[in-house]
């Protein structure tokens, strides 16, 4: 994947547009656009607290985007985590990221070093959006990707990891309550089949990294935006942002 089919202008533009995100915009109404903005020092800063909240990271992204043809809260949540990890490595001025890990096999902390373009991604694999599953004869279900609106709403319940509540959030045409039952209750094989297969065709993200421990040497799959996994930008060179600094008062100061 190449770095330009991601991001429409250079690193450092002070709007970038993004061109290719995981729902590679098949989410959104034709003619839509994304742009965004590196953070300001202030933003890392704050988004660096370790109280920070969940919500308040997802909205500290939010901040730095526009959209044209949509809400932005109807940004499918798989896009906004690649778009905060875009605005972090914009500000950096860098198209590489240190990815943080503890080895499943002998549980060292690893440390690897990764290009944006090695990074592949998976797909929605839906013809056309939205996705309709018959239920039952009376009720359909109108299904799309998770949203960072309705990421929102399921963090804020305390339900984001409960697989039906993500689920029935897929959902947009039943309440969330009248649609968490009715996706519980299922108990049809062929409805079963039908509701896992749309989690199947809405799913789209970055597939896991292969990582090297360079301690045992094994190989392992890594799960990129995994809460136990710390992904930052990462710089070659440390000697121009040096070059800024001085020690000490001259007299000239």
């Amino acid at each position: 994947m190449e770095l330009e089919n991601i991001i429409g202008n250079d690193l450092n533009s002070p709007e970038i547009i993004v061109i290719n995100p995981p729902s590679k915009m098949k989410a959104y109404p034709a003619g839509s656009s994304i742009r965004y903005k590196p953070y300001k020092f202030g933003e890392i800063l704050k988004t660096s607290q370790s109280k920070f909240d969940k919500s308040g990271w997802v909205k500290s992204i939010l901040e730095g985007v526009t959209v044209e043809g949509f809400d932005k809260l109807d940004m499918t949540y798989q896009d906004l985590l690649f778009i905060g990890l875009l605005r972090r490595m914009s500000t950096f001025n860098t198209d590489s990221f240190s990815l943080s890990y503890t080895c499943p096999e002998c549980n060292a902390k690893v440390r690897v070093v990764k290009k944006l373009q090695d990074l592949e991604f998976y797909d929605i694999e839906a013809e056309a959006l939205p996705i309709i599953v018959e239920y039952n004869e009376s009720i359909n279900l109108i299904c799309m990707p998770l949203t960072v609106r309705r990421w929102i709403e399921l963090n804020e319940i305390d339900k984001i990891d409960d697989r039906v509540a993500v689920f029935a959030m897929l959902v947009t045409n039943y309440p969330f309550e009248e649609a968490y039952k009715l996706v519980d209750d299922a108990k049809d094989p062929d409805l079963v089949d039908a509701l896992s297969d749309v989690d199947i065709l809405l799913g789209h993200g970055v597939n896991p990294v292969n990582c090297t421990c360079k301690e045992c040497k094994k190989s392992s799959m890594v799960k990129f935006f995994s809460p136990e996994v710390l992904i930052d930008p990462f710089r070659e060179s440390e000697g121009a942002p040096r070059s800024r600094i001085r020690f000490g008062l001259s007299p000239d100061s």
